[in-house]
């Protein structure tokens, strides 16, 4: 069975939800008010990942694998750097982990990666 896009981008969102949990919730937009590819926020005890719409679903992915990197590690020893050695490990465990799963999947039973720093 072919996923359409809309299927690719929210069980992706799920998939991180359960693989890579944050210490606070995350809220993802899809807007087309912002200048850059993907940008996170972090508001009251939520984080916020805004993704462009208007671009293709891969690029989209890979902004919102970004954005949860940044997201685990907010508040890590090296918080004031954008990208630190911390989030770059983050990312990597992350884009490595769903370059391996297969989202026609939604399997919730599989072993969670950890981050390992």
């Amino acid at each position: 069975m072919k996923l359409t896009n809309l299927q690719k981008w929210l069980r992706t969102i799920a998939w991180l939800r359960r693989t890579f949990p944050t210490q606070y919730p995350v809220t993802v937009q899809s807007t087309r008010k912002i200048q850059n590819l993907g940008e996170i926020v972090f508001i009251g005890k939520r984080f916020v990942i805004r993704i462009k719409r208007d671009k293709p679903i891969d690029m989209r992915i890979g902004a919102l694998l970004h954005e949860w990197a940044h997201a685990l590690t907010w508040f890590g020893a090296q918080a004031n750097e954008d990208h630190s050695a911390e989030w770059g490990l983050a990312h990597t465990s992350i884009y490595n982990a769903w370059l391996k799963w297969d989202w026609r999947q939604n399997d919730k039973s599989k072993k969670t990666p950890t981050v390992s720093g």
